[in-house]
């Protein structure tokens, strides 16, 4: 009697052969069916096997479907079928928005590892326990970005098993890199053995050495104020030099952490502030604006810091083209994250900065990078999300996207195993915004064919 089947990687087995396998294995109740992010970018759809799932394995206790291209309706057909279901395993299917709040509520035995999704665009989400008081937000997204290059953070990262175990908790890992959710944020960080810090300790004699590790350990105590502070006298003290790879890196993950938490504030304020104007609380609206104004101040102090360190310092120092693409990309980024908020005259200077940081970069990247390089994949996510959503351009974000996607594609065979890992992320990445995307373009095309044909009719 089969009770568990791990079928993880198994390129030749389809939907038929798991429906069999449901039919013939009437009490399997763990089914492993991972597959690598290399293998799910050749694939179209997995929604076959959703439904073999669905239909013949209701006995499941415990799935794993890990970077299958599935989307949400197929996973709420196997829900619904498998109601003995009490663990999935969903890291890797960007195609699947569920809120945290539906599934508590309907499924309230059921642990879900991802998919979390970055950044949080449309105000929807608002729960109403109370008519006076609000409980509940989302901040998942409709489509992702790459917020920090993975492409080196692996060269100062130390594995070591006892402390990830207790770390990651049911959070998940991507071999050794790091991300990790918080209620919708993205925390992207690496992870220092204890035998690393004390070697590091030992071996740490110059000041800079002693401000990377402070850092490193801000960063840990996620202390991430303190993070930027170490870094910031990390790149005074290198003068003219160039930042290292794992410098640039650390610099990177602490503006990341400082500027999300404010972004992921105004996100919610405003979604708070729309809901409130809605129900004509005018009182609430005028107390709700004061607040945002002083989250909008602390995301410009954090913005026009890091700008005016690449801009004097960073920019100038790269010399090799990874370095250059890097710090332009992040220029752009954060010239990017002004545009989300501000209005009139200071969004459009922000967002002409942030085209002209971009384009740079990307033709460094072009003529330097190979397409798959995970920098230049990066940037083709982050461009293409500037286009879809500062822009409204989603015809140049699907562009910007899928020719990137295909470019690496077709040099998927040039691939090192040093950046594989990441390159593939980003693609599966850049694959997910590009399915979403056209989705939302086609339903509005349907909605405008719908309103022609409403205005003929009458």
């Amino acid at each position: 009697m089969v009770t568990f089947l791990d079928l993880s990687y198994c390129n030749k087995i389809g939907a038929g052969a798991l429906l069999i396998i449901g039919k013939n294995c009437k009490m399997l109740s763990a089914l492993c069916r991972n597959m690598a992010p290399m293998n799910s970018l050749s694939k179209s759809s997995s929604e076959d096997e959703a439904h073999a799932i669905a239909s013949s394995m209701p006995r499941l206790k415990r799935l794993e479907i890990a970077y299958q291209f599935i989307n949400t309706e197929s996973l709420l057909q196997i829900l619904s079928s498998c109601s003995d279901l009490e663990f999935v395993d969903l890291r890797g299917c960007w195609s699947v928005i569920l809120s945290p709040h539906f599934l508590k509520e309907r499924y309230p035995k059921l642990t879900v590892l991802g998919p979390v999704v970055v950044d949080k665009y449309k105000y929807d989400e608002y729960d109403d326990h109370d008519r006076d008081e609000f409980s509940y937000f989302s901040d998942s997204s409709d489509y992702l970005e790459w917020d920090s290059m993975a492409g080196e953070v692996d060269e100062y990262y130390e594995d070591d098993d006892d402390e990830l175990d207790e770390m990651w908790d049911d959070e998940g890992r991507l071999d050794e890199f790091q991300l990790r959710f918080y209620h919708g944020k993205l925390r992207v960080g690496t992870r220092i053995s204890a035998s690393s810090r004390t070697e590091t300790m030992a071996a740490s004699s110059s000041p800079r050495e002693e401000f990377v590790y402070m850092a490193k350990l801000a960063e840990q105590a996620e202390r991430y104020e303190e993070m930027v502070e170490f870094m910031e006298k990390v790149s005074a003290s290198v003068e003219s030099d160039e930042l290292s790879v794992e410098e640039r890196n650390l610099l990177s993950v602490a503006y990341k952490n400082v500027i999300g938490a404010r972004r992921a504030s105004w996100r919610i304020i405003s979604s708070i502030e729309q809901k409130e104007e809605s129900r004509g609380n005018d009182d609430h609206v005028s107390l709700i604006r004061d607040y945002r104004s002083k989250i909008e101040a602390e995301l410009s102090k954090i913005c026009d810091g890091i700008l005016k360190l690449l801009d004097s310092r960073l920019i100038p120092s790269a010399s090799a083209g990874d370095s250059k693409v890097f710090y332009l990309k992040m220029k752009g980024d954060y010239h990017r994250y002004l545009a989300e908020f501000k209005t009139g005259a200071e969004r459009k200077e922000a967002a002409e900065s942030t085209l002209t940081a971009y384009k740079a970069a990307q033709d460094i990247a072009n003529a330097e990078l190979a397409p798959t390089h995970p920098i230049r994949l990066g940037l083709a996510l982050n461009f293409s999300v500037f286009y879809y959503e500062i822009l409204n351009s989603p015809d140049r974000a699907c562009s910007l996207a899928k020719q990137a996607f295909d470019e690496a594609i077709a040099e998927l065979d040039t691939l090192g195993e040093e950046s594989y890992k990441d390159s593939t992320l980003i693609m599966q990445l850049l694959r997910d915004n590009l399915t979403l995307w056209t989705s939302d373009m086609q339903e509005d095309g349907d909605e405008i064919k719908e309103t022609e044909k409403a205005d003929e009719q009458q």
